[in-house]
């Protein structure tokens, strides 16, 4: 259960928590909520304590990133890393914003970040496949079909 009652910044939930450590960390510090999602956020796993505390509201990364969605934990992390570069990729950095900076501190996410986004520019590449070898294959635009339909030819 949790209590509807207020703090001055509108509720007890983890966005209102962060902006008073923000702008009255005095009393942020003596607010019995705030230590207990401290504690839990310290003693457990991002993924668990985003799962236990999603009565407090979404996560919060900072002031300005936190998580619309109170599942946003299950999203980012059915989908892996957020990577905004790509268009079949995560679309989840604006509404899951918390869980995205999270997730893409993992060491596999800051790997992948890191290497250039492979995916397929033209829906026709699947008839391209015999050609991804040939490095002298192009398009009429001079790219590599190798480069183009990068996940047909990986």
């Amino acid at each position: 259960m949790v209590s509807t009652a207020g703090d001055g910044y509108g509720n007890y939930s983890k966005s209102a928590g962060v902006n008073l450590a923000y702008n009255e960390p005095d009393i942020a510090r003596l607010q019995a909520n705030n230590y207990m999602l401290y504690a839990m956020q310290n003693s457990m796993g991002a993924y668990e304590y985003a799962q236990a505390s999603t009565s407090w509201g979404g996560s919060v990364f900072k002031i300005g990133c936190e998580d619309v969605y109170g599942n946003c934990h299950d999203l980012v992390k059915d989908s892996g890393c957020c990577d905004s570069r790509s268009s079949s990729g995560s679309n989840w950095e604006s509404t899951c914003c918390a869980s995205c900076a999270v997730m893409n501190g993992t060491d596999e996410c800051i790997k992948s970040l890191q290497e250039p986004i492979c995916e397929d520019l033209y829906t026709n590449c699947g008839g391209y496949r015999s050609y991804c070898e040939n490095p002298n294959m192009m398009f009429s635009n001079g790219q590599s079909i190798a480069e183009a339909c990068c996940l047909t030819c990986k």
